[in-house]
């Protein structure tokens, strides 16, 4: 049971985090931001300060060397928050977010998307600093060099805040087999409603069987969930819509997810995926992060014995929607800007976003677009082959199928970078409509009574 609430806890949260964050960024759909070019008056230091984030350890570490290239007179310090993953992150965070809050910290911030609970909170306080400053002051810097929807994820009432460095958009991948095999007809699997109808159909109907699932991830149901683009809730505005017949596909879909009783173990790593698929112990896989180099293994695995499909995740506007992974953002209260300024011109330069064997913080989709193509091309270049006992094969793919992924992963409509603490009232009010404590009326009632409280506090 622990294990079950633990996969809806992480089901809602992301499920309607990117949702809320939608309609509160400025320009988040690609639009123009008419601003006047500020002055910039930040002094040249000799110091810069860095925390080392343990889940962007690869990312910083490989720009940290380019930095000392570029800058030998810079004094760059890396505070390093111990070996152990899980206590230097929490050390990491701990200590980030009491110093940001309190005017100190580190002069750049590096992170994973789920560091922060609310990233609004740390905007609405004025941690971060408007990189419009540095950014329209900079001859050599060119906005169309990169995906223009995801950088503009970063602008909040039209400062930019946020950087992104990398982001993620979810590819669906399955097979004809498992689809014909439960009567689902691709062309309704691809559209919002019919995706999750679908979804729920299988679960109820394998609600009895521990060896099949719907997703290649049994213990984290959330990585089907985030990406639906419903806005149920907006700060700025102060609205709150939780009565969307979409909304209510969702949640019944996620419903039954809750309670199938599925025990299937898959990592979705070293073709674990592609063997439940090919016996057909899950519906499909959901490829988000680490998705370039897991799709081409994947596909290739599959294409030796099946009849692979893969198609951007429906949402209820049609639209493809991602998610920023990581992002950088300038302590307000630095002294040290255009150092930190320097070292995002890194985080965002040919030599970080072309690399593909970053694993910490930079494995994810890069916001350059040239480094698109060539982290696919490269990353498929160094698959192997299979495994040593035959059991997974990797078959060429067809040169047509590796640039409909490319266009399936860059041409993005929109992006958002999640907020978690609201999207917490929603889980704790959806729980008792799971399992059957409570009807649906009652908890959406619940959420929204939540949603209002914090909102206006």
């Amino acid at each position: 049971m622990k294990n079950k609430i633990f996969s809806l806890v992480l089901a809602l949260l992301l499920m309607l985090s990117i949702t809320a964050c939608q309609n509160q960024n400025n320009a988040i759909n690609g639009g123009e931001i008419e601003k006047t070019v500020p002055e910039n008056r930040e002094p040249q230091t000799d110091k810069l300060t860095i925390y080392m984030n343990p889940f962007c350890d690869d990312l910083i570490d490989r720009a940290t060397v380019e930095f000392k290239r570029l800058y030998p007179d810079i004094e760059l310090d890396i505070i390093d928050f111990g070996t152990d993953l899980s206590g230097a992150r929490s050390a990491y965070l701990q200590t980030l977010q009491t110093e940001l809050m309190s005017g100190k910290g580190p002069d750049l911030i590096v992170s994973a998307y789920f560091d922060f609970p609310d990233i609004r909170k740390a905007i609405e306080a004025g941690v971060f600093y408007d990189l419009d400053n540095f950014l329209l002051n900079d001859e050599d810097f060119n906005f169309d060099l990169y995906n223009k929807a995801v950088l503009e994820t970063g602008v909040f009432n039209g400062n930019r805040y946020i950087m992104p460095i990398n982001y993620q958009t979810p590819i669906i991948l399955t097979t004809q087999e498992n689809l014909r095999a439960e009567s689902i007809d691709i062309n309704s699997f691809k559209t919002f409603t019919g995706f999750y109808e679908s979804i729920k159909k299988y679960a109820d109907r394998h609600k009895e069987n521990n060896s099949v699932f719907w997703g290649q991830y049994p213990e984290a149901l959330y990585m089907v969930f985030p990406w639906f683009g419903i806005d149920f809730y907006n700060f700025d505005n102060k609205t709150i819509n939780l009565q969307s017949d979409e909304l209510k596909i969702v949640l019944d879909s996620c419903k039954s997810m809750y309670n199938q009783r599925a025990e299937l173990n898959i990592s979705g790593y070293s073709g674990d995926s592609v063997i439940a698929l090919r016996n057909k112990k899950c519906l499909m896989e959901l490829l988000t992060s680490h998705g370039i180099g897991n799709f081409l293994y994947d596909y290739g695995a599959l294409l030796h014995d099946q009849n692979p499909i893969f198609f951007n995740k429906p949402t209820s506007d049609g639209r493809t929607i991602a998610q920023i992974s990581g992002f950088t953002a300038i302590n307000n209260s630095s002294n040290n800007k255009q150092n930190a300024y320097n070292f995002i011109k890194i985080l965002l330069s040919p030599s970080i976003q072309n690399a593909n064997d970053m694993f910490s913080g930079g494995a994810d989709i890069p916001v350059l677009k040239s480094a698109v193509e060539i982290r696919v091309n490269d990353t498929y270049k160094n698959l192997s082959g299979g495994t040593p006992d035959g059991s997974i094969v990797i078959e060429k793919i067809p040169q047509e199928i590796i640039d409909e992924y490319i266009q399936a992963i860059t041409e993005i409509d929109y992006c958002v970078l999640e907020s978690w603490t609201p999207i917490g009232f929603l889980y704790e009010a959806m729980i008792p409509y799971c399992e059957d404590r409570s009807s649906y009326e009652s908890c959406i009632a619940e959420a929204k009574n939540k949603l209002e409280l914090y909102m206006y506090e």
